[in-house]
C-alpha cells in the first residue's frame, strides 16, 4: 500500500473534527475506500503536521468501516495532494515538500493557476480584465474607469465565494475593505447559456491533466448571484455534447499554456455573458469532491480517474 496524504491549511488541532461539514466528509468516505481497494491509502491533515525534521506527518486522519476516522501517527507520504489555500507561508513550505515528495498539484502550478490576477494577464482574450486594487484612493480612480452599473470585489487567491462583493460603484465606495483586492467589471449572465440554462449561472470544467472528467453548471439561491455550491447554489452535471462550441477555444489554450506541468487538477470557471459569450471568471486547483444524490456515476468516474492518476505519479517515481 502506498500513503497519499491530502493536504489542507488552516491551524485544525487534533482535538478537532476532520470535517466541518457532514457532506463533504461523507465525500471523503465513498472516495477513501475505492483508493484503497486500488492499493492507496488516503490520509488528511493540514499542512502544519507536517515535521520537517523526521520527514512525517506527526498525525493525520485516516478512514475506514471499522474504526471510521481515527488519528493516526507518523505518517510518511508516497504522494502529497495540495489542497491548501495560497499563503506565502504555505507556499515555502510547499516548495520544500516538493523536494522531498511528488506532489500533485506542483507548487508553481497551483500559485499560477490560483491567481485570478496572473490567469488574467495568462489569458487577456477571455477575461474581463482584473484590477489589481492596493489602497482607497487607487479603488476609486478605477471605478471611474470600469463600465456597467455593477461591479466585483474579491480576494486574489480564494475560492468558495469567500469574499465576494457585488454592487454599484457608489456602494462599493462606502465599504471599508481590506487591500490588496481584485476589482472587475461585473459579468451579466442572467440571459443564461443556450441549451442549458436560462438564467443566473456559473459553469465549472473540471480537468485532470489534458482530459476534461466532467462539468456541471451552479445556480445560485434565490436572491443572490453567488453560485458556489459552498453559497448556498446548486449543481447540475452538464454532459459533454451539451457544452457550447464557443468553449473550445478556451478549453484548448488554457490546456496549451498549462501542459508544461505534467500532473494536475484544475477547474475553469466560465460565464456566458448577454451576447452568450463565455468568458473566464477564475480557475481553481482544488475541485470538489461532493456531488449531489443522483450524481453517482459523474462522482464514481471523477474519483476513479483521480485515484488513476495518483497511481501513475506513483509509477512513475523511480527508486533514488
Amino acid at each position: 500500500m502506498k500513503n497519499v496524504v491530502i493536504v489542507f491549511g488552516g491551524n485544525m488541532q487534533p482535538s478537532d473534527p476532520p470535517f466541518s461539514r457532514h457532506h463533504y466528509q461523507q465525500a471523503y468516505e465513498l472516495l477513501y475506500p475505492m483508493a484503497e481497494a486500488a492499493g492507496l491509502t488516503l490520509y488528511r491533515a493540514p499542512l502544519l503536521w507536517f515535521d520537517f525534521e523526521k520527514n512525517v506527518f506527526t498525525q493525520a486522519w485516516a478512514f475506514n468501516q471499522n474504526k471510521g476516522w481515527h488519528l493516526v501517527s507518523d505518517v510518511r507520504p508516497d504522494l502529497i495532494e495540495d489542497r491548501t489555500n495560497f499563503s506565502e507561508e504555505n507556499q515555502a513550505k510547499k516548495n520544500r515538500l516538493a523536494k522531498l515528495f511528488p506532489l500533485f498539484n506542483d507548487p508553481e502550478f497551483t500559485k499560477v493557476a490560483n491567481s485570478k490576477y496572473e490567469t488574467s494577464l495568462l489569458f487577456p482574450q477571455y477575461f474581463k480584465p482584473y484590477h489589481r486594487i492596493n489602497s482607497k484612493d487607487a479603488l476609486l480612480q478605477t471605478l471611474e474607469t470600469i463600465k456597467g452599473d455593477s461591479v466585483v470585489i474579491k480576494p486574489e487567491f480564494g475560492s468558495g465565494g469567500k469574499g465576494v462583493i457585488i454592487d454599484t460603484p457608489t456602494n462599493i465606495q462606502r465599504l471599508a475593505l481590506d487591500y490588496p483586492l481584485m476589482l472587475q467589471e461585473f459579468i451579466d449572465s442572467s440571459h443564461g447559456i443556450p441549451g442549458i440554462t436560462p438564467g443566473y449561472h456559473d459553469l465549472r470544467l473540471v480537468f485532470i491533466n489534458e482530459e476534461l472528467i466532467y462539468s456541471y453548471i451552479r445556480i445560485p439561491k434565490e436572491g443572490s448571484l453567488l453560485a458556489n455550491v459552498a453559497q448556498g447554489g446548486t449543481m447540475e452535471i452538464i454532459e459533454p455534447h451539451q457544452l457550447p462550441a464557443t468553449l473550445d477555444p478556451i478549453i484548448h489554450d488554457v490546456q496549451k499554456v498549462f501542459t508544461r506541468f505534467p500532473r494536475k487538477t484544475y477547474t475553469i470557471d466560465v460565464l456566458f455573458d448577454e451576447t452568450a459569450q463565455p468568458w473566464i471568471v477564475e480557475l481553481n486547483t482544488m475541485p470538489g469532491v461532493y456531488f449531489a444524490p443522483g450524481q453517482e456515476v459523474t462522482r464514481d468516474h471523477f474519483y476513479r480517474a483521480l485515484i488513476n492518476d495518483f497511481q501513475a505519479i506513483l509509477t512513475e517515481i523511480r527508486p533514488s
